[in-house]
Parts: structure tokens; sequence; C-alpha cells
């Protein structure tokens, strides 16, 4: 009876242990890209050696392309990184083609930031190993020291502010479009030059990139099911 008892005892315990073992390994380090379209206004100042005309404003201005993060690892519950390439390429009615961001593309230009309030998913495979897979939530914060544009032309424009954009994800890349939104009244100057002794002719505002979402892996296998079985079906009919 006592030995009984004892087995019990030893059987309670066991989910207390399951759950010990099962704790999450900080998430690793490594890369993020992300892809989506970038969007600010742009407002172009008046009587300056670069526009000579009135003021105005390109609302909406857009570039599709990436960027990419250089997370450290987790530490508690907050992930530190570091901006890497990004590229954005749109065209604007009498602006003509253009390309935007940071890095080795352009030449130049930075931004870095945070992730904090990290949760992971317990049933994720990667759970227990710190693969990014298991991040499941967390607050990103990027700020944007400097990013560059460069005009059809070959002229360079130069951001010189500090921008933040910010946003909750859901995955590494999120799992559902996702909006990092920049704050819609911080204005982010414009420079021709370097910002220590450009000429400042402009700045942006409301700036935002919508991160396209990144399917799971469940999720694209049931489509390839799918895709598979619409196939089957018309071979089938054109077999009759």
């Amino acid at each position: 009876m006592i030995r009984h008892r004892a087995c019990l005892s030893c059987l309670a315990l066991l989910p207390l242990i399951a759950s010990t073992t099962a704790r999450a390994a900080p998430i690793v380090a490594g890369d993020t890209t992300f892809h989506g379209m970038a969007v600010q206004d742009v407002t172009i100042l008046g009587g300056t050696a670069f526009n000579q005309g009135p003021e105005f404003t390109l609302y909406g201005l857009s570039g599709v392309g990436y960027f990419t993060i250089h997370r450290q690892a987790q530490v508690g519950s907050t992930i530190e990184f570091t901006g890497g390439d990004s590229l954005f390429s749109g065209s604007y009615a009498g602006l003509g083609d253009y390309t935007f961001g940071t890095g080795a593309p352009l030449g130049g230009g930075s931004f870095h930031g945070m992730i904090e309030n990290v949760m992971q998913n317990t049933n994720d495979p990667g759970f227990a190993s710190g693969d990014p897979s298991s991040f499941a939530s967390g607050d990103y914060t990027a700020y944007l020291d400097r990013f560059f544009f460069k005009l059809a032309d070959g002229t360079i424009l130069e951001t010189g502010g500090v921008y933040a954009l910010t946003a909750t994800l859901d995955g590494l890349p999120p799992r559902t479009t996702t909006t990092l939104q920049g704050s819609a009244t911080d204005r982010n100057p414009i420079y021709y030059g370097d910002p220590s002794n450009g000429l400042l002719i402009g700045y942006t505002t409301n700036g935002s990139i919508i991160v396209s979402a990144v399917p799971e892996p469940s999720a694209l296998c049931l489509g390839g099911i799918a895709a598979a079985g619409v196939g089957l079906a018309l071979i089938r009919r054109r077999g009759r």
C-alpha cells in the first residue's frame, strides 16, 4: 500500500517535471527579413536652391521592397537589433522612379531598435531550442537614424533625424499583415548633401511600413494539397 501511494506521488510530480524541462530557450541571434511597402508624405520646401518654386507635398510616396534586421540573442524578454540592408523602389507622378533605404544598396544609412515583451509559443517545435519560429508576440520599435533617397537622375537626398516606427509583431517575420507605424506629426528633415553641412530641403512625416504576412508552413502545405487536388481533378476531366 505504501509503495502504491509512493508511485501515485511520483506520477503526480511528472507534469511539474515536464513543465520545467519544457521551458523556452531564449531566441537565438540571427537575421530576419521583412517584405512590404513603405509609405510616407514628403514635403519639399520652397525658395531653396533645390526648389526655387513654392513648397509642395508628395502625399503617400511609397515603395515596395524589404529590410533586414540583425537580431542579437534574446535577453530576458527583449531582443535588440541593428539594421541591415533595406531597399524600396517606387514611382510618383512628376517625380519619376526612385529608390530609398539604407545599407549597401544605397551606400549608407542606419537604423536600430528592440523587440520587447517577447512571448514564445510552447507548442512550436523550436520552443525548447530558441528557434525564432517559436516567437509568438513582441513589441517592435525601430529608430531610423539615417536613410537615403535616390532619384531617377542620380540625385541623392539624405534624412538627418531619428524617426521611430512601432508595431506589435506576431512572428519573425509577422504571420499576418502588420503596419510599422511612425508619428503623424514628427518631422524627419531631408538634406541635399550630408546633414552636418548640407542644404535642408524638406521633411518626411506620417511614415509607415506595411509588412506582408508570411504564411505558416502548415498553411503552405494545405495550399499545396489543395492545388494538387484541383490539378488532379482537371486531369481527370480532360481524360474523360
